[in-house]
């Protein structure tokens, strides 16, 4: 009976767990053949696609493992893997020097596309005490940090447009795909930094159907009984 009742529940998390396990298989799949861009995706990366993917199961298992109901941990999930998508592109946004060096360099089309990009990094907040910020992830976002730096110095070069947007102070033969290295290079770093912030690792057996089961007794306890 208690089969029957948890089937469809159980049927729905790995149905979600297979899309995003297909998305990641579809990603590595492009990667290698330098096909960068998912055109039924308006023209989305495979580094993007991948990346959300990993975050979706991995924050998905999570919040199942701490209590969270069924689909309260899909959505969560979904959600939180969206974060890593729209924090990447306000950083890209305002780093951008069309936007960022231009007087009045903040318009009334960036306050529009700020305040739409944050309703969905918000959502951040309604999870932060599964999240936890260690030394890994002081690491990580120092790595994203450097990489975007980098980018810079080189000119800010784009891989859809060609010469550079700031004076550059690195300087490479091939902008095109030294625009592409840190493009999605600096993606994967800010990901791992997302993952750095999920507490994956806790003590306690993992339930088979969605919540976390009750801690491992010590050995002490355990041999008195």
């Amino acid at each position: 009976m208690q089969l029957i009742r948890r089937g469809p529940a159980f049927l729905t998390v790995w149905a979600f767990r297979v899309v995003a396990l297909l998305a990641l298989l579809y990603s590595l799949y492009l990667i290698p053949r330098q096909q960068f861009w998912i055109s039924p995706l308006g023209g989305t990366s495979p580094f993007s696609v991948g990346s959300a993917s990993v975050l979706y199961l991995l924050s998905q298992y999570q919040f199942a493992r701490e209590g969270r109901g069924t689909g309260d941990s899909i959505i969560l999930g979904v959600l939180f893997a969206n974060a890593f998508l729209e924090a990447y592109e306000i950083i890209y946004h305002f780093t951008f020097p069309i936007y960022s060096l231009q007087f009045p360099f903040l318009k009334g089309t960036d306050v529009k596309f700020l305040v739409v990009e944050l309703t969905m990094v918000i959502p951040l907040l309604l999870v932060r005490k599964h999240l936890s910020f260690k030394r890994v992830s002081a690491c990580a976002l120092a790595a994203f940090i450097l990489s975007m730096l980098v980018w810079v110095l080189f000119g800010f070069p784009q891989y859809f447009a060609s010469g550079f947007f700031i004076p550059p102070v690195l300087h490479t033969a091939d902008p095109y795909h030294v625009a592409l290295a840190l493009n999605y290079g600096s993606k994967i770093l800010l990901a791992v930094f997302f993952v750095t912030l999920l507490k994956i690792r806790r003590p306690g057996r993992v339930a088979f159907w969605r919540r976390k089961s009750k801690p491992l007794p010590a050995e002490g306890t355990a041999n008195a009984a």
